[in-house]
């Protein structure tokens, strides 16, 4: 579950995910010979460089490029690629790259295809870089750039992309062409959607000749030098799944004949302490003796770059820290050098765990999921058991479970952890909640009832399940009419009160994202519409009740709908236009001043429902940061993630720092020192009640781009060191020290998160 990162705090969690080669069968990174393929190039044989590993050699036209035998990124990533060629500037310098594939999309020339270039362009930024040119003369401007002044990726008549693409770095680039009618010029850069170009006429300049295609040509000077490491060219315009697949640098589209390396993991530990690094061994040994390579899935959602190549049977130790508290099964695979993938290999199941204290074991952790018929029809019901149980939410409220039985509905909530559960219905869609507490008082609010509403007692609190309909407001508004003066009562008394699930209703604290969402207005039909607009009054007249909305910024990252099992040809594009959130998580506003919003992303979530999960943190009320909230009488908003002084530190930050947030005349935040021309110093004071309760990570940046992790420790441990504050007890002094290798500029930002047991 993310947050949005900016200046000086932010507030995340990262949720579990589904490992993303844990079913691999040796090969699932490689293809014997990709569907389309028309040509591939690798530069493995420095002797003769352009040979074909598929297809026709390719020509060097002009000056020769230098052959290197590996090239490193440049500080950044850290990525090394064997076998590169440097490509030399100059009209008379380029790559003429056969392809064979001959007319298509219903013109004269190539107008659906795919090129994928694994390319490092160097600095400086001032420079051009031609990518593909389709005027075999070479006596014109090429078709597409990486241009100046910040390295973004198209021409003028496409559009420039709006990001840029970070030089001294390799990137895996491909372009995905359909120049038909309603067809699409897409960019994506290392297996991900860089961006939809202003799609082109077919037979237009950027469509191929139907045999040859020049790459890194240009007419005059616009084609600076490139290291390239492989190229492709396919007859078809490959898939976000095609690209998905093959999406890193260096990944071969060729299998390679040869066993694949067999990996180890080496003595991996059971337990884990959540915010502290933790090394693990690692071990291949390849049947020919190869250099190997490895890759990590550290089953929390984050996939690590492969390594460098080492020999066969030498160990290697990755460091990895988790900032989730939680059950995780990382999985392991290896390749060798001639890209003989091995499956993954799971190392036994971990627990992290934060250091339990009694203000961080007695949260609440409270989840809505429409289920989409019963996690996607039926098809995913293991699957996303498997990470609920991993969640280990105390209350569940599910909607569109279809058919279950009161029996089926324990069962299942017993393979995630919840001995006790209540359903609506046992026939047609349904609702249930399931608790890790006892559940009491169960009333089902049928009569009159557009759609039914489900109200239990559990945990403390009066629990409200809702799916409203999604046909018309008018209906959900008569809902709404009949359960308020029930919920009413409750919070007048000042009782503790969650209303979750899926309202199909719009919240007017997203009227600025929704305003921009005019194809999704242009959609709905008029009965969910008040003049014309979106509706709020639903949601508005929840908040009339006196129900809170815990969601303190919203944007494209806490849609809740639609996930990409709905939308159709191109998933990423029409989830945008379509986005919307209409799953919420209401409560008391005593409840909503210690509630934490989260909206979880994983690739298993994007395809077992039509909505995505929507969890709520509510912590203890004896936490140590709402008792610090305590010495401020007078503070407007005591919301962790809340800025009541406008100074651009979270109240979050302001409490690890000890600062006062209601006044921008704080002074309490980091201090930098440079020591020395080859270190930098960074020092600030935090309370020591923190340590335990919040994950505090130290960021650092050269450029602004590219962060590195320093999760701060308990106490003084690698380039930390703490020592007692000099004049406040409940202080200690952090001073953190960093090689600086000359460079010019350092950035830093504090990243806060709250732990969560």
């Amino acid at each position: 579950m993310r947050f949005s990162f900016f200046s000086l705090i932010l507030f995340g969690c990262i949720l579990p995910a589904v490992p993303l080669f844990a079913q691999g069968d040796g090969g699932t990174d490689f293809f014997e010979v990709p569907d389309g393929l028309a040509g591939y190039w690798t530069f493995e044989d420095s002797e003769h460089p352009g040979k074909a590993a598929y297809g026709q050699d390719l020509l060097f036209e002009g000056a020769a490029p230098e052959h290197l035998a590996s090239h490193r990124d440049f500080r950044l990533q850290s990525r090394t690629l064997t076998q590169v060629v440097r490509t030399v500037a100059g009209p008379g310098n380029y790559l003429r790259v056969p392809h064979n594939i001959g007319p298509n999309g219903g013109g004269q020339k190539t107008n659906v295809f795919s090129l994928v270039l694994d390319i490092l362009a160097p600095s400086p930024r001032t420079l051009w870089h031609a990518l593909y040119q389709t005027s075999l003369p070479n006596t014109d401007d090429a078709e597409f750039f990486m241009g100046p002044p910040e390295g973004r990726l198209g021409i003028t008549g496409l559009v420039y992309s709006d990001e840029s693409l970070p030089r001294d770095e390799w990137h895996r680039v491909v372009l995905s062409v359909d120049l038909r009618e309603g067809g699409f010029f897409n960019t994506y850069v290392n297996g991900e959607l860089f961006f939809e170009h202003s799609p082109p006429a077919p037979d237009s300049r950027w469509a191929l000749e139907p045999d040859a295609v020049l790459l890194f040509a240009d007419d005059n000077q616009e084609n600076q030098s490139l290291l390239v490491a492989s190229v492709a060219v396919f007859s078809k315009a490959l898939s976000p799944e095609d690209i998905a697949a093959i999406g890193d640098p260096g990944i071969r589209l060729l299998r390679t004949a040869g066993a694949p390396p067999a990996p180890q993991w080496l003595s991996p530990p059971s337990q884990v302490t959540v915010g502290e690094w933790t090394p693990f061994e690692l071990l291949a040994l390849d049947a020919e003796n190869h250099p190997v390579q490895f890759q990590v899935d550290w089953g929390d959602g984050r996939v690590g770059e492969w390594t460098d190549f080492v020999p066969s049977g030498e160990s290697i130790t990755l460091p990895r820290v988790w900032i989730e508290p939680g059950t995780y099964t990382p999985w392991l695979r290896a390749r060798n050098q001639t890209g003989a993938l091995s499956a993954g290999i799971p190392a036994p199941a971990l627990t992290a765990s934060v250091a339990a204290t009694p203000e961080n074991v007695h949260g609440l952790k409270v989840m809505t999921y429409n289920t989409f018929a019963h996690f996607g029809q039926r098809k995913r019901v293991h699957e996303t058991a498997g990470w609920l149980r991993a969640q280990r939410p105390d209350l569940l409220a599910l909607q569109e479970l279809s058919n279950i039985t009161r029996d089926e509905l324990a069962d299942l909530a017993r393979s995630w952890g919840h001995e006790h559960a209540a359903v609506m219905i046992e026939t047609g869609s349904t609702l249930a909640l399931t608790s890790r507490f006892p559940i009491e008082n169960v009333v089902r609010h049928t009569g009159g009832y557009h759609r039914a509403i489900l109200q239990v007692q559990t945990g403390g609190y009066d629990v409200f399940v809702v799916h409203k309909s999604p046909y018309n407001r008018a209906e959900r508004l008569a809902d709404l009419s009949r359960i308020g003066p029930v919920i009413a009562p409750l919070i007048a008394a000042g009782r503790s009160v969650i209303v979750m699930g899926d309202f199909n209703a719009y919240s007017e604290a997203d009227a600025d994202f929704l305003s921009s969402q005019t194809q999704l207005l242009q959609a709905l039909p008029a009965s969910h519409l008040k003049n014309g607009g979106f509706d709020f009054d639903v949601m508005n007249g929840y908040s009339d009740l006196g129900l809170v909305d815990a969601t303190t910024l919203f944007g494209f990252e806490n849609i809740t709908f639609p996930t990409l099992l709905r939308p159709g040809n191109r998933p990423e594009s029409e989830q945008a236009w379509r986005a919307e959130r209409v799953d919420y998580i209401l409560t008391d506003p005593a409840t909503a001043a210690r509630t934490l919003m989260a909206y979880p992303r994983t690739r298993l979530l994007n395809f077992t429902s039509d909505h995505y999960p929507v969890v709520a943190f509510i912590a203890n009320p004896t936490h140590s940061y709402f008792r610090w909230t305590e010495g401020f009488p007078g503070l407007s908003d005591p919301h962790p993630l809340a800025d009541p002084d406008g100074d651009g530190q979270g109240n979050l930050v302001e409490f690890v720092l000890d600062g006062d947030p209601g006044t921008t005349a704080s002074t309490a935040s980091p201090r930098p020192r440079q020591s020395s021309s080859d270190q930098v110093v960074l020092e600030f004071d935090r309370r020591l009640d923190s340590r335990h309760t919040t994950l505090q990570v130290l960021q650092h940046s050269e450029d602004l781009v590219r962060w590195t992790d320093h999760p701060v420790p308990e106490g003084s441990r690698g380039a930390f060191e703490m020592t007692p504050h000099p004049v406040e007890p409940h202080l200690e002094q952090v001073r953190f020290s960093l090689d600086s290798f000359n460079q010019a500029r350092h950035f830093f930002r504090l990243w806060v998160q709250w732990l969560w047991e």
